[in-house]
């Protein structure tokens, strides 16, 4: 009965906990994104041009950095969901249809 119960009650919190991790690396792309460029705002009105191109170079590569990262991160998240999702699926089809459990390594694979 607890092996039924406690999926149910767990499958909320790993999703929230899942979307809560690409919501926070968002809001901190979006924060620093804002904040590079208020940086060069202030520094184009008290310095005429040199310093604060270096400074929009900086944001810009920043930027990059972090989208890439949760780009990364979305798509591992996702990777490790479908493939759960396929491994629970042919383990549940495989009790439904009264054969053996697959469970060696060969049949999961974890790429």
């Amino acid at each position: 009965m607890l092996r039924i119960i406690l999926p149910i009650l767990m499958l909320p919190i790993e999703v929230f906990s899942h979307l809560a991790r690409v919501m926070s690396l968002t809001v901190r792309l979006f924060a620093n994104m804002f904040a590079g460029e208020m940086v060069t705002l202030v520094f184009f009105s008290l310095i005429p041009l040199g310093i604060p191109l270096v400074f929009e170079g900086l944001h810009i590569g920043v930027s990059v950095i972090q989208t890439y990262i949760l780009c990364c991160w979305r798509r591992r998240i996702w990777a490790r969901l479908h493939r759960t999702h396929i491994k629970e699926g042919l383990r549940l089809r495989c009790q439904v249809s009264g054969k053996s459990t697959a469970n060696s390594a060969e049949d999961f694979p974890e790429t």
